[in-house]
């Protein structure tokens, strides 16, 4: 279950299905890979949030990438356990290798100890103090830009953002989103677009956190360039893509594709 979705940034009853896991005795992990060090600090910033760590009675193991909200080098994401029983399930043992004993932490034996200092040395030099002050600049934007949306014609807010994401559609007929978020694209913002249901996010960070009444500005502004646009303008781009994909009744077909895609990626001969 994720304590904040990559859509649009509302948490899952983390609570309710941790009492279902711990009856029924299985195994619950807790996704917290985009909320990273940003979700447990939240009440500590101000913005009451319910249990959603191992507070939680049934939750066994936490995913969190530490390079996003934690401001550390890419690729030193983490994974907790509740006791180190549960953690021996992830270790890799070969005693019988010819050459010696083999104990690797996980089934990836070799990794990158600067990953481990960059993450150690960022951490320390943002100390708790630091984080919870990154929250608090965050979510200030976050909930600025949530306020915001709501107040644009034409735009409706998808979801309720427990976090820093903030998820929105359009609620006009002949207004599409992905065409907003081609628009945005030429002002500089680089939107996620999702689908099922169509809409786009924002993930607000430290770094674009200062920038809030720009983006609602320019987000204003593209809506009433898509909407005063003639027919025909916005033929490519992810509008296109994602239109034309939520038309397919059969949606394996877009498998098929993306692994054909990921082949081209993996070509080594033109």
């Amino acid at each position: 279950m994720r304590c904040c979705a990559f859509a649009s940034g509302t948490f899952d009853p983390i609570e309710e299905i941790g009492l279902i896991a711990d009856k029924h005795g299985i195994p619950f992990h807790v996704d917290c890979c985009l909320g990273s060090v940003l979700v447990p600090l939240l009440e500590e910033a101000g913005y009451p949030t319910p249990p959603l760590d191992f507070r939680v009675k049934g939750v066994t193991q936490i995913s969190a990438d530490t390079h996003k909200f934690g401001f550390t080098p890419k690729g030193s994401s983490v994974v907790m356990y509740r006791n180190k029983e549960l953690r021996h399930y992830q270790y890799f043992v070969q005693s019988s290798w010819v050459g010696g004993i083999y104990a690797s932490p996980s089934a990836a034996g070799s990794r990158p100890g600067a990953l481990v200092a960059g993450t150690w040395a960022a951490m320390m030099h943002m100390g708790r103090d630091g984080y919870v002050a990154a929250v608090k600049r965050i979510m200030t934007a976050a909930k600025k830009i949530e306020a915001g949306v709501a107040r644009i014609p034409g735009l409706a807010l998808q979801g309720k953002p427990d976090a820093s994401v903030v998820c929105f559609n359009t609620n006009e007929e002949g207004l599409s989103i992905y065409d907003v978020a081609e628009c945005m694209s030429k002002r500089h913002w680089s939107l996620n677009a999702v689908q099922l249901p169509p809409g786009a996010h924002i993930c607000v960070t430290y770094a674009n956190a200062p920038s809030a009444d720009q983006f609602l500005e320019d987000l204003a502004e593209s809506v009433e360039e898509v909407r005063s646009a003639p027919p025909g303008t916005f033929n490519k781009g992810i509008g296109a893509i994602y239109g034309t994909a939520a038309q397919l009744p059969d949606r394996s077909i877009i498998d098929t594709v993306a692994k054909a895609f990921l082949d081209v990626v993996y070509l080594t001969e033109m």
